[in-house]
């Protein structure tokens, strides 16, 4: 099924005069400052930038309002980051406050070894954010999903950590679902299967995967189970950096399983990629070089949950058709309001060479969406899921 879509010297004897010693052992002593300078800036325990976050003046769920670039260097890029207040978490935050961080944007930068944390904002996402104080840096930066967003909106940040820059819920707290995403799949009106999608945070190399096992069959009939999991970076785009397919068919006399197919990909800056197939063949490949600001089809049902509810906002991007490795360019994603047709649930659609559209309730939670005009998927449970095809 086609589910498309980084000393002076003296006969060869020392003289040191009294003046020389004094200067040498100045300049030990500033060196030796130097040094101890350095270790202060290399990578500190998790501790250390948690605590960061909980000294810092600003702690707020808002929009990024605008990006600026600051400063580019061999190393990396400024960045001052202009943010729309949405919910303070502290007292006194002005409705526009501004931070500074730190990104590695292009393939010539190479960012030397130490404690700074690198974050990719995007203009018009939703994210939650904390900073020293106002005009100040950074110290966490995470775009807000559904699970995010609710836990934050009922218990503010009293169930929430934050490791290495990243805020996350408590591991206790994220039960019933609030980190798995369940939808019923529907094609041409029929019930046809589900889509399970679960998210982890490997956050000592700041790796996301984002695990998404799709089902796909007829009732009495034979089944197809597609298991992808897809590794990211926060870029704002959930660009993949690796996605492993694995495929069983399910038949009523026997069950063939496919060897697992991984595929590396890498973002450069250059345009001239062409769309169509990006790795033709079953075997393992990397490096396949894939444009920035790329996100997949499956990602787009997590990543859909971080864009704001603003009237004039739209986002370009480009768009990989997981099950087929097929890149589409130029996609646009635009905020429309309010459906009445949906009861009122917000809306955005997917426009170009892809085209979808994204219901979602007041808490950033998509709740269905379709694409093009023969699937559906809509949001269930697991047992709803588990008993569709029965």
């Amino acid at each position: 099924m086609k589910l498309s879509r980084t000393a002076g010297k003296g006969n060869g004897v020392i003289i040191i005069t009294l003046e020389k010693f004094l200067l040498l052992s100045f300049i030990c002593l500033l060196f030796s400052g130097l040094c101890i300078n350095s270790a202060a800036h290399a990578v500190m325990p998790p501790a250390h930038y948690e605590k960061m976050v909980q000294k810092s003046a600003i702690k707020a769920s808002a929009v990024v309002k605008d990006v600026i670039i600051l400063s580019e260097t061999k190393q990396h890029t400024r960045k001052k980051i202009v943010f729309t207040l949405e919910k303070p978490f502290e007292k006194n935050i002005p409705q526009e406050f501004t931070g500074t961080c730190y990104s590695v944007d292009h393939k010539w930068q190479k960012p030397g070894e130490g404690g700074t944390i690198y974050y990719y904002p995007v203009k018009g996402t939703k994210v939650l954010v904390t900073i020293t104080n106002n005009h100040d840096r950074i110290t966490s930066f995470t775009p807000l999903d559904s699970g995010l967003a609710g836990e934050i909106d009922v218990n503010g940040l009293a169930n929430i950590s934050f490791v290495m820059g990243h805020a996350q819920i408590r591991p206790e707290k994220k039960q019933n679902g609030k980190r798995e995403q369940w939808f019923l799949f529907y094609l041409n009106g029929r019930a046809s299967g589900y889509i399970h999608i679960s998210r982890t945070d490997r956050l000592h190399n700041m790796i996301r995967q984002l695990k998404h096992e799709l089902l796909v069959g007829e009732l009495d009939k034979g089944r197809r189970l597609f298991r992808m999991d897809t590794q990211f970076r926060d870029n704002g785009f959930f660009t993949p950096e690796a996605i492993t397919i694995e495929i069983t068919e399910y038949f009523p006399e026997k069950t063939i399983t496919h060897p697992p197919r991984k595929i590396g990909f890498l973002p450069v800056e250059q345009k001239d990629i062409g769309e169509g197939i990006l790795a033709k063949g079953v075997s393992d490949v990397y490096d396949v070089p894939i444009p920035q600001k790329t996100a997949t089809d499956f990602g787009l049902f997590t990543l859909i949950e971080t864009f704001p509810y603003q009237k004039d906002f739209s986002v370009q991007i480009n768009l990989i058709e997981t099950l087929e490795l097929y890149l589409k360019k130029n996609i646009q994603i635009r905020y429309r309001g309010r459906d009445p047709h949906k009861n009122g649930l917000h809306m955005f659609s997917e426009t170009g060479s892809a085209n979808a559209t994204y219901w979602l309730d007041d808490r950033h939670k998509l709740i269905e969406l379709q694409w093009n005009s023969d699937k559906r998927f809509v949001r269930g449970t697991k047992d709803e899921a588990m008993t569709i095809l029965q």
